[in-house]
């Protein structure tokens, strides 16, 4: 037990260090012993940067709290306040799911540390259920900033009784556990269709992505089919628990402080989960060494073509960027969020808010719009991280007869290929959806930019 505990706290320890605040808070103590002006720097560096990432938090907390105040203002009189959580949950689930099918792979199954970890004396069982732990605290960490703020906001409005408090704390440990538990699959399936390809990045990329659009689509397809077939709060909150279990049985337990709804959604919840970790414990050691095995290139010749300096930097950026899944899908899920909620419209639309009867919410289908846009467009940052990603090789660039503004150019047009045709195709898409005005079209792609 005690190497299991030392386990857990290595990763959480490795889960700091990849955010970045660890490195600097025991940068900030290792500057004591420096001088007195380069300690004040980096001291000075580290506050600020521990001071503008929890200044994003908190911004990004009142920002979700505002907007779940105003839908909650307007969800009251219609006696649907148990939309805002149901709303926040569903968010959750598909945030979860969606980064954990290109996060697992590399934290479970085909990780650098796992070599070394298995050389150890130490259970299959506790490696993996220290990995598993530590992506399930940053999934909780994501589950309490986007739905903390809207169950807070439906305590404000509707004051339920204390075991409401039961309730949210059990949606908040569990909501993430069923889709952690389907990503971890999906990823062990895309790792094992692309292995031994020629090109397995860019089959993991497309595997991954083709996932990703599919389940976009099918959910809002579930979403659809909820308003064929009810037409009361009830009634849809029934049909919820039919198509995604959890969050029905923990709705209705919120609402109705039903402790078997509560009971029945620990279950569905926690037993999957926990019988997955367990399936995959047997043969954990087994399932990392066929997915880690890899076939020896052949060396072949390629005619190298001659290009611009900029044209030739792009290419080479490009080939970068497309050769790492996880860099691809961590700086390329805001496009295709931004795809599938307008791709979602086709089948949804306002469709959903005339299901729901609620005419003051059409006001904001707009602006939700270019808030949803300009959001997805800010997760799509591929320069900063292109930067730093040179490491090692940043010597080459200096070396190389080229000028910094080339290199940083090259990097920006990068970008602007990654984002700006998902923004121009998703705005044309959710225009047409959405049925709005043609010079509210040019809103929806010109403000996210």
């Amino acid at each position: 037990m005690n190497k299991f505990i030392k386990l857990i706290k290595v990763n959480l320890i490795a889960l700091l260090y990849q955010t970045n605040i660890l490195s600097r808070v025991r940068g900030f103590k290792g500057k004591v012993n420096q001088s007195k002006s380069t300690g004040k720097r980096s001291i000075a560096k580290t506050g600020l940067f521990i001071g503008i990432t929890l200044m994003v938090v908190a911004a990004l907390i009142a920002y979700i709290s505002f907007y779940s105040y105003t839908i909650g203002t307007i969800l009251k009189p219609y006696n649907l306040m148990w939309v805002l959580p149901a709303g926040s949950f569903v968010m959750v689930v598909f945030l979860v799911l969606v980064t954990g099918i290109y996060t697992s792979a590399g934290f479970l199954f085909t990780g650098k540390d796992l070599d070394r970890l298995f050389s150890y004396p130490i259970k299959q069982w506790q490696i993996l259920f220290s990995k598993i732990f530590s992506m399930l605290v940053e999934n909780w960490l994501v589950c309490l900033i986007f739905a903390g703020p809207s169950l807070g906001v439906y305590y404000y409005f509707e004051n339920p009784p204390p075991i409401y408090f039961l309730n949210a704390i059990l949606g908040i440990l569990l909501i993430p556990l069923i889709p952690m538990t389907i990503s971890i699959i999906l990823s062990y399936i895309i790792n094992l269709l692309s292995m031994g390809m020629r090109f397995k990045s860019f089959f993991n990329i497309l595997f991954t992505v083709a996932i990703i659009l599919g389940i976009g689509v099918g959910s809002k397809f579930l979403m659809g089919s909820i308003g064929n077939v009810a037409e009361s709060s009830d009634a849809i909150i029934n049909s919820l628990k039919y198509i995604y279990a959890p969050i029905g049985f923990l709705i209705s337990a919120i609402e109705t402080s039903n402790i078997f709804d509560t009971m029945v959604f620990f279950v569905v919840s926690f037993v999957p989960y926990i019988a997955l970790v367990l399936l995959l414990s047997l043969k954990y050691r087994i399932i990392w060494s066929k997915l880690a095995s890899k076939k020896a290139p052949r060396a072949k010749w390629h005619k190298i073509k001659a290009s611009g300096v900029v044209f030739a930097l792009l290419k080479k950026e490009a080939a970068k960027y497309f050769s790492s899944p996880i860099y691809v899908m961590n700086t390329g899920i805001g496009p295709i969020l931004m795809i599938v909620f307008a791709v979602s419209t086709i089948f949804v639309g306002r469709d959903y808010v005339t299901m729901l009867k609620i005419p003051a919410i059409v006001g904001y289908i707009v602006p939700g719009t270019i808030a949803i846009f300009s959001f997805t467009a800010a997760m799509t940052i591929t320069t900063a991280p292109s930067i730093s990603l040179e490491g090692a090789n940043l010597w080459i660039i200096k070396s190389c007869p080229v000028e910094a503004k080339d290199v940083f150019l090259a990097k920006l047009l990068l970008n602007f290929l990654v984002a700006i045709p998902a923004l121009i195709i998703s705005g044309i898409i959710a225009g047409i959806g959405l049925q709005i005005a043609p010079i509210e079209y040019l809103w929806v792609i010109l403000l996210p930019m």
